[in-house]
C-alpha cells in the first residue's frame, strides 16, 4: 500500500474529489483545492476563498471534476461555485446531499428528491468585484460602454478598463485613475473619452493624444453628420470646433436645457437629433440650435408624462420608445399623438428605466434601478431578471449601456457589466412543463404547523386553526424546485360563511410567501395560482380551505353553561352587597358622631390660637410702624442737606446694613434708595402744591436732587406733569 502525505495548512474536516483532483474543507472557513501532478510534485494547492462573506462557512456536497464546479451548503441555501469562484446558481433550499448523474443532472436529497437541470448561463458577468472585500473600490462601478472587435471599453470612477471578451483579460488604459463616464469612436476611428476633461486616446499606441478642458462634467458624447463632436454636460451643451470647446448659445426659448444634465444624444432615421436630459426631451437643429422641447411642463402637443429622459429608441414604424427616470417606459408617436405608458401601475417593478434597445426577435431590453427588463412589444408581456438570475447587480447605472453590431447587449451596474446575447433567450427555461404548486410550510403566529401539501385537483383542508389567529404565513414552491424571481403568486381569499363581507380581489407577490393578517373566526377559501411575470400561468390553481376556530367565549355551549352560573352569582352578589351596605351605614353614623366631637374641640383650640396671633400681630405692627416713621423723619430732615449720606442714617438707626435693607424692603416692598426717592417725589409735590417754592432750582435744593433729568422724568411718570410746567400754569 502506497501512502502519500499531503501537508495541509489547517485541519481537514471534509474531502471530496475525483481522479487527480480533490477539495478539502478546513476549519478556518476556507476550501483548498489540491491536484496531484507527479511524485516529485505531490500536490499543488489553490485556495477557494469565495467572494461573499455569507458563504464563509459551508459544507461540501458535490464536486464536478470536468466542469470544475462544486456544490456547497450554507444556511438554508445550496450554492454552485464555478472555477472563477463565482456563484453560478443558488438553490433556495437546504440540500442534505447532492449527486451528479451521467447526463449532468443534479439530484438533491432533502425531505424528498428533486431533479435539477441547469440551463445554460445566458448572462455573462464582466468586471464584477467582491464588494465585501473592497467596499471603496470604484473600478467595478461602470458608466460609458463601447465595444469594438471583441474588446469592451468601459468608463469607471477610476479610469477606463478594457476587457477581452475571448479570454476575459482586463487591462487599464493610460488615462490615470480619474472618473471617465462616456466613450466614443468617431468616423475617423479616433477614440474619445470624457467626464472632467475631454481626452483623445490612441488605444493601439496606448497614449493620450490630447486633453481639453470642459466647462462642466460631461455625461454624453455625440458626433453629428457633419463630423462635429457634441458634449452633453451637467449644465447644457457644448461642441468641439477648430480644436476648442465652445458652449452652445442657441437655446432660443428652451433655456432650461442650459442648466440641465444632458444624458444622451439620438439621431433618428430622418436625421433629427434628439437630446435627453433630466429636465425634458429636446430637438437640436445643427444650424438653428434647440427648436423644440417635450416633457411634463410643456403644453400640448409637446406635453409628455415625464421630465427625466434617459434613453430612446426608434421603432420601424417611426414611433419612439423612451426610457424615463420618473415615468417608466413610454411608447410615443409624435405624428399620430399616440402614447402608451408602462410604469409601476401597469406592472413594471420601477419607474426608473435607464435604457431601451430592441433585439432581432421583437423584444425590448431595458436596464433599470431594479433589475434587467425584457419586454415583448407584440404581446406586451414583461420579464424581469435579478441577481439570482445571473446578472451582476440589481441596480444598473445611467448612460451605462451599449448594443454591439452583432446584437450583443452590455449593461453596466454598480458592480460590473451584464452582457447577453438575445438569441440565447428565445427558449424560456424558467419553468419545466410539469410544474405543480405546493405548500411547503404553514406557520400561524410564527409557529410552523403543517408542511408538504400538493395540488392534486382537490382542495387542501387546513381546519381548526387556533383562535386569535392574527397572521398566517404560507410558503409555496414549485414541484420541480426551480423557482426564480420571474414567478408571481396570485392569491385571493374568500369568506365562505358570509357573516363578514370579504373582498376576493387578487393580490400578487413575487416571493415564496403569502401572508394573511387579522383573520377573524370563520371559514375561508384561499385560491393560489403561479404565473411567470410575462403572464403565462404555471400548473394548476391551488385551493386551500381554512377554518379559524372561534374563541371559547364565542361558542353556544360556553354561554349555555356560563349564563345560569352568572345569574346565580349576580343574585348572591346583590344580597351580600345589600347586607354589607347596611353594616357600613351603621358604622359610618358612629364614626360621624365621633369625628364631629373631635372637630368641635379642635375648632375651639384654633380660635384661641387665632386670637393670640392677632394680638401679637397688632403689637408687632405698631413697633414696625414706629421704626419706619423714625426712618422717614430722619430722611425728611436731611433731604436738603448736601452731605446727605445713607450709611449715616443706618448708623443713627443703630442697626446693621443687611438687617436695615431687609427691614426696609419687608415694610415698604422697596429698597432704601427707592424709598428715599419716593419721599423726594412726595416732598417735591407738597412744596409745589403748597406754593413754598417758585422755581425748579428751589425744588432741587429742597429735596436734594443730584440728577435732575432722571428725577423729573420719574416725577412726570408719577404725577403726569413736570414741575416746570406746573409752575408755568400757576404763573398764568
Amino acid at each position: 500500500m502506497e501512502v502519500l502525505d499531503y501537508a495541509l495548512d489547517g485541519t481537514p474536516f471534509q474531502v471530496l474529489g475525483a481522479h487527480e483532483h480533490f477539495w478539502v474543507w478546513q476549519y478556518g472557513k476556507r476550501c483548498v483545492s489540491y491536484r496531484r501532478e507527479s511524485e516529485n510534485a505531490p500536490h499543488q494547492a489553490q485556495v477557494l476563498a469565495l467572494q461573499e462573506d455569507r458563504l464563509s462557512a459551508f459544507a461540501l456536497l458535490c464536486y464536478h471534476p470536468e466542469k470544475k464546479e462544486i456544490w456547497i451548503r450554507k444556511g438554508d441555501t445550496t450554492y454552485l461555485i464555478n472555477r472563477q469562484e463565482e456563484v453560478r446558481y443558488a438553490f433556495p433550499q437546504t440540500a442534505r446531499c447532492v449527486a451528479l448523474d451521467r447526463d449532468d443532472n443534479y439530484w438533491f436529497g432533502q425531505y424528498e428528491v428533486d431533479l435539477l437541470r441547469l440551463q445554460k448561463q445566458r448572462f455573462r458577468r464582466l468586471l464584477q468585484k467582491d464588494q465585501a472585500r473592497a467596499p471603496h473600490d470604484k473600478s467595478h462601478q461602470c458608466r460609458g460602454i463601447f465595444e469594438r472587435s471583441g474588446q469592451v471599453y468601459v468608463g469607471t470612477y477610476q479610469g477606463v478598463r478594457r476587457i477581452d471578451l475571448a479570454g476575459g483579460e482586463v487591462s487599464s488604459l493610460p488615462t490615470g485613475k480619474e472618473a471617465l463616464f462616456c466613450l466614443l469612436e468617431d468616423q475617423k476611428k479616433r477614440f474619445w473619452l470624457a467626464h472632467n476633461d475631454l481626452i483623445q486616446l490612441d488605444p493601439t499606441q496606448q497614449r493620450v493624444v490630447q486633453r481639453l478642458e470642459i466647462p462642466s462634467r460631461t455625461w454624453s458624447i455625440f458626433e453629428d453628420r457633419n463630423k462635429q463632436l457634441w458634449l452633453g454636460n451637467e449644465r447644457g451643451l457644448c461642441f468641439l470646433r477648430d480644436g476648442r470647446i465652445q458652449p452652445l448659445e442657441q437655446y432660443n426659448e428652451f433655456t432650461n436645457l442650459a442648466k440641465a444634465l444632458v444624458l444622451f444624444f439620438f439621431e433618428d432615421r430622418a436625421g433629427q437629433v434628439w437630446i435627453g436630459s433630466n429636465d425634458g426631451l429636446y430637438q437640436l437643429d445643427l444650424s438653428k440650435g434647440i427648436t423644440a422641447g417635450y416633457g411634463r411642463r410643456q403644453s400640448a402637443p409637446q406635453q409628455l408624462p415625464a421630465q427625466n429622459f434617459q434613453h430612446m429608441y426608434q421603432d420601424a414604424d417611426g414611433s419612439y420608445w423612451l426610457a424615463t427616470g420618473d415615468a417608466g417606459l413610454l411608447h410615443w408617436n409624435p405624428n399620430t399623438k399616440a402614447l402608451t405608458q408602462y410604469d409601476k401601475k401597469w406592472g413594471m417593478l420601477t419607474d426608473n428605466t435607464y435604457s431601451v434597445y430592441e433585439d432581432d426577435f421583437g423584444y425590448l431590453w431595458m436596464s433599470s434601478f431594479n433589475g434587467l427588463i425584457r419586454f415583448h412589444k407584440a404581446t406586451e408581456t414583461v420579464q424581469f431578471f435579478h441577481e439570482e438570475d445571473g446578472i451582476t447587480y440589481n441596480e444598473f447605472n445611467r448612460i451605462s449601456h451599449y448594443q454591439a453590431e452583432d446584437g450583443q447587449l452590455f449593461f453596466g451596474s454598480q458592480n460590473g457589466i451584464t452582457a447577453l446575447q438575445p438569441r440565447d433567450f428565445l427558449v424560456d427555461h424558467t419553468q419545466g412543463p410539469e410544474f405543480r404548486l405546493r405548500v411547503e410550510h404553514i406557520s400561524v403566529i410564527g409557529k410552523n404547523i403543517r408542511r408538504d401539501y400538493w395540488a392534486d385537483g382537490s382542495p387542501i383542508d387546513l381546519t381548526a386553526l387556533p383562535a386569535r389567529t392574527s397572521s398566517i404565513d404560507l410558503e409555496l414552491r414549485g414541484s420541480n424546485s426551480f423557482w426564480s424571481g420571474n414567478v408571481a403568486l396570485h392569491h385571493a381569499l374568500e369568506r365562505l360563511d358570509g357573516r363578514v363581507p370579504l373582498s376576493s380581489r387578487e393580490k400578487v407577490t413575487y416571493n415564496h410567501h403569502i401572508e394573511l393578517f387579522e383573520m377573524l373566526p370563520g371559514r375561508y377559501r384561499l385560491r393560489v395560482r403561479a404565473t411567470q411575470k410575462n403572464g403565462k400561468q404555471l400548473g394548476e390553481e391551488l385551493e386551500i380551505a381554512l377554518y379559524i376556530r372561534p374563541p371559547i367565549y364565542q361558542t353556544t355551549w360556553f354561554w349555555a353553561l356560563v349564563l345560569p352560573l352568572l345569574l346565580l352569582g349576580i343574585v348572591g352578589f346583590i344580597r351580600w352587597r345589600t347586607a354589607r351596605l347596611k353594616a357600613q351605614k351603621v358604622a359610618l353614623e358612629a364614626l360621624v358622631t365621633e369625628r364631629t366631637s373631635q372637630i368641635l374641640k379642635k375648632q375651639r383650640t384654633i380660635d384661641n390660637q387665632v386670637q393670640l396671633i392677632e394680638s401679637m400681630k397688632t403689637l408687632l405692627s405698631e413697633r414696625e410702624e414706629a421704626w419706619l416713621e423714625r426712618f422717614r423723619s430722619i430722611v425728611l430732615e436731611r433731604l436738603s442737606d448736601p452731605g446727605f449720606y445713607l450709611p449715616d442714617v443706618i448708623n443713627e438707626m443703630q442697626i446693621s446694613r443687611t438687617a436695615f435693607y431687609e427691614k426696609v424692603k419687608s415694610l415698604t416692598h422697596m429698597t432704601p434708595n427707592q424709598y428715599i426717592q419716593e419721599l423726594r417725589l412726595r416732598r417735591a409735590k407738597e412744596l409745589l402744591e403748597g406754593g413754598q417754592v417758585g422755581t425748579v432750582k428751589e425744588v432741587d435744593q429742597a429735596v436734594g436732587i443730584k440728577e435732575a433729568k432722571y428725577f423729573y422724568k420719574r416725577y412726570k411718570e408719577r404725577y403726569g406733569i413736570l414741575p416746570s410746567a406746573y409752575l408755568r400754569e400757576l404763573g398764568d
